[in-house]
């Protein structure tokens, strides 16, 4: 070590100047690297890659999605039924379906949410609150529409109808985008602020105040921490360069090790975002060593580079075996599985070793530079004692004179930890981290106490089979699981897919009791969803099941924020759930189970690094005093400290997690830090009691203060994901705008000169040319007309995955006297709802008359009318899309000629201009592409009615039925749902003079 001292002596004294020159290239090299670095948010970024429960939360990704909730929280006393709240429920969830981030059609509350009703005359499938209602009578159907539907009754709304509910699932966006969306629900809630009270949870809310926290605390305990740390040095050295060299050092330091990450490209995550914290506690000691030594030396040597070579040759061998010592504490983190802590460990080891590298190296070269300088901490101190100088051997006296009973109260302390030790408290518990009238305290806690919770617990079923999930039996079981949940304490609510379908054999079956259970044939179960899907939207079971229906999601809200009992809780449901399904069932588990994973990590983690760091130290300390004595020493500090610190944290409660996982590992590098600086003066028998002073302060007090930030940034941070939005350039969108100018007017200025017009591009005595937007209109809905049509459809429901739903159908249409459509549809394929009619008998002017056969029943069911903006039997259609349009209620303009695919198109503009189809429709407004060939629809663009394009209509393998064009593929495309319907139709008549008969409830129950 001696050597050592007298390497770094030697360098310094002989080349200042090259040390000072390579820092400052160092630092812009990789200060570069910071710029690179990028914020880690995901989970499976935070646990081993092979862990099973990263695997089951990218496995329900691939399933359900990456999807957020969010949970706004309505109050009003004495009820939520009156006409004012219900109008702010109804406008808020239709405000937050266009939020940036939000999933329009997963806004679930009683104004949007599917309510299964059984009414007199039948079924009935839409929303509790279509309209607001206004009258007593309303109100109360209102009030007893929600008490009658257990899916929703007590989560939707409260038991004592003070608290809904409003649950939207937010898309995976990066953390500028998921703030401005937490921001913008709290000013939404602002704007319609009265009597209500609003609450808000979820983990994207969450993360939001957890950040706004750290940022409160951040910008108010870093400047106090720093002012501190200068004001030690300034109080010490009293001399400029004795406050800015220690505070270059850890600058330099932090800039170092943070560059040095984002040029390896490791990215920020949880816990390495405080890593230039802490350095700030470790690494402002080793600057104070080497200008303490340097003031040491000054009084005897008048010359500043040999008193910065003596200061250097001193204190190396202290500094090394500090530094070494601390950097082994911290990168003995890297035994943890858990990637952040062991990347957290890994840098501020690293930096530990930049940290006192600088101050052996640059700290002295420019000390060498400036002005020889003296001070009068170094002076004799004979002339005039401080309180340590006095205190100080009086306390060694003290612990000489008593050093065997003060080594049985050692034994006391130590077997008194251990009982600690044996009561500490494992894991988070979120809420307590917030004050009690904090706003997210306050809301999760009205959330557990009024719906039944917002933690969720998530536990996938996999059969072995598609249509799995369809079996009675394995739907029983799942109703069992939620049963059994319920009555554990600490859960709330429960929903899954099975609570639907016996909701659906309940209503259909008179809402008797005996049919409130799930139905005994597959068949059935299958009819019933095929029923739903006659008006539901084609995603609405994405958050229950997959396209397969061979998984399916129970979802479980827990009302605890303890970890401990969470990890009951999860032990308690995971055996019951092994012991009702059967082997080849596949169970998984996502949700508040990735911090019960973290927390097993993190113990025994901890574990294995109190003891691989304790042994290390000692390894090296024994190598290199070359003493099993000095060695055993130099560690006994620090077990006994540690040992104490778990004791206390048993005894006070504080719970072990990543927080004081991390912070106690710290804690053992600062210890041996202590221990080898005592040793080696002691050997050296040099007691200097003003840098112990300043030690004492700067490596203890700070690291204090900063824990109380540690602990919260660690324990509950989620990081916010940095991302870039690409901006388009106009010089872009200008030369777009030119192309498209030319490419329009020309087509249309070379249409109107050519002198061939074709006889079918004649309508009345008008060429096409002079043709109105209308009268192209008028032209297609002749050529799409015919008085009765007979075909075979084959229906493909296609999910952003590329999985399919296949459908097949024979279809009868039928126009009437007065013009009504009436349709007949028969089920086909699959098996399970072969047979299956529907029915719809249309009057202009009222509601339409809809009927359903199911099968399995034998008996056919009225049911409600379909908003014409339901989903056609589940897919991308909408009735509305399906039904011929009145013209008179629409506007047409035409925009002008395109080329569709190598055919010229009109492009026409249709708006509803009549009052009840603006309230009716479901557009603001429609492109139309009509061939000019014959006037043949081959696309059409839907807006919706905040004017945002969100689907596309294609027509396609057009062909003539009839010496009329008809097409035999159409492909509806909802981009919004990432989702889209084709229709392929076969064996097209037309007409063929079909008889009324074949529209009667005779017919449809006719196999």
């Amino acid at each position: 070590m001696k050597t050592v001292s007298n390497f770094f002596s030697a360098i310094v004294m002989r080349y200042p100047k090259i040390i000072i020159s390579i820092t400052i290239v160092l630092t812009i090299f990789l200060g570069y690297g910071i710029i690179k670095l990028e914020v880690a948010s995901e989970f499976g970024d935070d646990l081993p890659a092979n862990d099973p429960l990263v695997q089951t939360k990218r496995y329900f990704q691939e399933v359900f999605g990456t999807k957020y909730l969010l949970f706004i929280g309505i109050e009003k006393t004495p009820t939520i039924y009156n006409p004012s709240t219900l109008q702010k429920v109804k406008d808020i969830s239709e405000e937050i379906k266009h939020l940036n981030g939000i999933i329009e059609d997963e806004v679930i509350s009683i104004a949007t949410a599917n309510n299964i009703k059984g009414r007199d005359w039948g079924l009935e499938v839409g929303a509790f609150m279509k309209d607001v209602p206004q009258t007593e009578e309303e109100i109360e159907q209102l009030r007893k529409d929600v008490q009658g539907n257990d899916m929703f009754y007590g989560r939707l709304v409260s038991k004592d109808e003070t608290l809904t509910m409003i649950i939207a699932s937010m898309e995976k966006i990066n953390g500028k985008e998921k703030d401005k969306l937490v921001e913008d629900l709290y000013s939404l809630a602002k704007r319609f602020e009265g009597t209500e009270k609003f609450y808000f949870t979820g983990d994207p809310i969450g993360d939001y105040e957890i950040d706004r926290g750290i940022q409160h605390d951040m910008n108010r305990l870093m400047p106090f921490a720093l002012l501190l740390i200068l004001a030690g040095f300034s109080i010490s050295f009293r001399r400029l360069r004795g406050v800015l060299i220690p505070t270059a050092i850890m600058i330099l330091s932090i800039i170092w090790t943070m560059g040095l990450m984002g040029h390896l490209g490791y990215k920020i995550n949880v816990v390495t975002s405080i890593i230039p914290m802490v350095m700030l506690a470790i690494v402002s000691s080793y600057g104070i060593h080497i200008i303490y030594r340097y003031y040491e030396v000054t009084p005897s040597i008048h010359n500043s580079l040999h008193a910065s070579g003596e200061a250097v040759s001193r204190v190396a061998q202290a500094l090394l075996m500090a530094g070494i010592t601390s950097a082994i504490g911290t990168v003995t983190l890297v035994i943890f599985k858990i990637v952040s802590i062991k990347e957290f460990g890994l840098f501020l080891s690293i930096g530990i070793v930049f940290g006192f590298l600088l101050s052996l190296t640059f700290a002295p070269a420019l000390l060498t530079l400036l002005k020889h300088q003296t001070n009068n901490i170094a002076k004799d101190n004979s002339k005039k004692e401080d309180i340590f100088d006095r205190l100080m051997p009086k306390l060694a006296g003290f612990t000489m004179r008593n050093r065997i009973p003060l080594m049985v109260i050692t034994g006391i302390v130590f077997m008194a930890s251990l009982i600690g030790i044996s009561q500490i408290k494992v894991g988070i518990n979120f809420v307590d981290f917030f004050p009690k009238d904090h706003r997210f305290t306050i809301s999760a806690n009205k959330f557990n106490d009024k719906v039944g919770g917002s933690n969720p617990l998530n536990i996938m079923i996999e059969t072995p089979e598609p249509d799995g999930i369809k079996n009675p039996e394995v739907l029983r079981k799942m109703l069992k699981l939620e049963n059994y949940a319920r009555g554990i304490e600490g859960v709330g609510n429960t929903d899954s897919f099975a609570r639907l379908i016996k909701r659906m054999h309940y209503v259909m079956n008179g809402e008797k009791k005996e049919f409130d259970v799930i139905p005994d044939s597959q068949e059935l179960i299958a009819q019933y969803l095929l029923l739903y899907s006659m008006s539901g939207n084609p995603g609405d079971f994405d958050n229950l099941v997959d396209y397969e229906y061979r998984r399916v999601k129970v979802n479980i809200y827990l009302t605890t924020f303890d970890q401990e009992r969470q990890r009951e809780i999860f032990d308690e449901i995971q055996d019951y759930t092994g012991k009702i399904f059967p082997g080849n069932t596949k169970i998984a588990y996502e949700g508040l189970v990735r911090w019960i994973a973290q927390t097993d990590y993190v113990v025994t983690g901890k574990i294995q690094n109190i003891i691989s760091s304790i042994l290390v130290v000692f390894l090296f300390c024994t190598a290199v005093y070359r003493s099993l004595r000095l060695g055993i020493l130099s560690i006994m500090p620090l077990t006994v400290a540690t040992l104490l610190t778990f004791g206390i944290m048993g005894f006070l409660g504080i719970r072990l997690n990543m927080a004081t996982a991390i912070i106690t590992s710290i804690a053992v590098g600062v210890g041996v830090d202590f221990a080898i600086h005592y040793i080696t003066h002691f050997r050296e028998e040099i007691i200097s009691l003003t840098m112990v002073t300043v030690s004492i302060g700067t490596l203890l007090i700070l690291p204090v203060l900063f824990s109380f930030i540690d602990v919260k940034s660690l324990a509950h941070r989620k990081e916010a994901v940095m991302g870039y939005e690409t901006k388009i350039r106009w010089a872009v969108v200008s030369i777009g705008l030119i192309f498209w100018f030319l490419f329009t007017f020309g087509s249309a200025f070379s249409e109107g000169l050519s002198p061939n017009v074709s006889p079918i591009e004649t309508f009345g005595n008008k060429s096409i040319g002079e043709l109105t937007a209308r009268q192209i209109m008028e032209r297609n809905d002749e050529v799409g007309t015919s008085k009765d049509s007979t075909s075979s459809i084959t229906m493909k429901l296609i999910n952003e995955k590329g999985q399919e739903r296949m459908r097949k159908v024979s279809y009868w249409e039928k126009r009437d006297k007065e013009d009504n459509r009436n349709t007949l549809v028969k089920f086909q394929f699959p098996a399970d709802v072969k047979g299956t009619g529907f029915l719809t008998l249309e009057h202009k002017g009222s509601e339409d008359d809809q009927w359903l056969y199911l099968p399995a029943m034998r008996k056919t069911r009225r049911i409600s009318a379909s908003d014409k903006g339901d989903s056609f039997m589940g897919s991308d259609f909408t009735y509305e899309d399906m039904e011929q349009e009145d013209m008179a209620e629409f506007e047409y303009k035409l925009l002008g000629v395109e080329d569709m695919k190598g055919e010229a198109c009109y492009r026409i503009e249709g708006i509803a201009v009549s009052e009840s189809k603006k309230k009716e429709t479901s557009y603001s407004r429609r492109e139309l592409w009509i061939r000019k060939t014959d006037f043949t629809m081959l696309k059409i663009n839907y807006y919706n009615k905040k004017g945002d394009f969100f689907k596309t209509l294609t027509a396609s393998d057009i062909k003539m039925i009839s010496n009329k064009p008809r097409a035999h593929k159409l492909v509806m495309e909802n981009f919004q749902r990432k989702h889209k319907t084709e229709l392929l139709y076969e064996e097209i008549s037309l007409d063929e003079e079909l008889s009324d008969s074949l529209f009667t409830e005779r017919q449809l129950v006719k196999e």
